[in-house]
């Protein structure tokens, strides 16, 4: 049994495992769609395992090639001991966060896709308003060598917020930041999962996110967040602006982000549901063998 958690170079081998008659897992993160599936020769898995049930769906229906009855999605987890309600006095110190202002923050690659130019459209409009808070954006642009990043900076200039805004780039403290953050917004064009938001949620950070994907299969709106439709600037600063007016229903959705994290998406589920499968697939391989060992 070869149980594969990514979705890099198989080309040959996942068809060399179905020569030698060994059962092969492929466990892939992609975005949809993605046509590295028949590069990589996924029809030869016994078994493939997608981070949610959207990403699945629409991966089947863009590549119609692939057995469906291999087909299974299991949610991505979180690690409780690393992500977990605490303060954060040295970061707000770091990034002279020294108000009761509060701080929403946007995490992850920037890209396009991610959303970073709707998030500077949010501040600029919420600043308008007169609405205070710190902003900060977190993650780095090394795939397209800086360009979207290059882009953002502009557009900030641009906008005349380049004052409110903060540029953390790549940081390992993620979890700290999740903490610090009063809300997370995950505006996301297209997103296979979203493990930002679980993050979020296991620090007991609510989110405000755009409904695509996989998004939405991990809360339900009210239930730890609120829910967009993704692009619309409009109803996203609705929503923002929602949470920092009524005070009372954005202290029940930290309680209900966490709740939700610890009790959908911990690693411990998270592995069961693997071990499941991959005991499933034994069996129905061995099943097979006897089979012909018999015939």
């Amino acid at each position: 049994m070869i149980y594969i958690n990514t979705a890099g170079d198989f080309k040959y081998f996942l068809p060399l495992s179905r020569i030698m008659k060994i059962p092969v897992i492929l466990h892939i993160h992609i975005d949809e769609p993605d046509d590295s599936l028949k590069w990589i020769k996924a029809d030869c898995a016994d078994r493939i395992l997608f981070p949610s049930k959207a990403t699945m769906t629409a991966i089947l229906k863009h590549s119609p090639w692939i057995d469906s009855s291999r087909c299974f999605y299991v949610h991505n987890a979180v690690d409780l001991s690393e992500y977990f309600p605490h303060p954060t006095p040295q970061l707000k110190n770091e990034l002279s966060i020294n108000n009761n202002l509060p701080v929403i923050g946007i995490i992850g690659q920037l890209k396009k896709i991610k959303g970073q130019h709707l998030f500077l459209e949010m501040v600029k409009r919420l600043s308008e308003q007169n609405i205070k808070a710190y902003y900060i954006i977190v993650g780095d642009d090394n795939l397209q060598q800086g360009k979207y990043e290059t882009f953002l900076k502009r557009k900030s200039f641009e906008l005349g917020i380049q004052d409110k805004v903060m540029f953390l780039g790549y940081r390992k403290d993620i979890p700290e930041i999740m903490n610090l953050c009063d809300l997370i917004v995950v505006p996301s064009l297209r997103e296979p999962f979203g493990r930002v938001v679980i993050e979020a949620m296991a620090c007991g950070t609510p989110v405000v996110a755009s409904a695509v994907g996989g998004i939405v299969e991990i809360f339900e709106d009210g239930y730890g967040g609120s829910f967009f439709p993704s692009g619309d600037v409009d109803v996203l600063i609705e929503k923002v602006l929602y949470f920092f007016n009524h005070p009372d229903w954005w202290k029940k959705q930290k309680t209900l982000a966490l709740k939700r994290c610890k009790e959908e998406f911990n690693q411990k589920i998270h592995t069961h549901k693997v071990e499941e499968h991959i005991t499933d697939v034994f069996y129905l391989y061995r099943s097979m063998m006897n089979v012909s060992k018999r015939a």
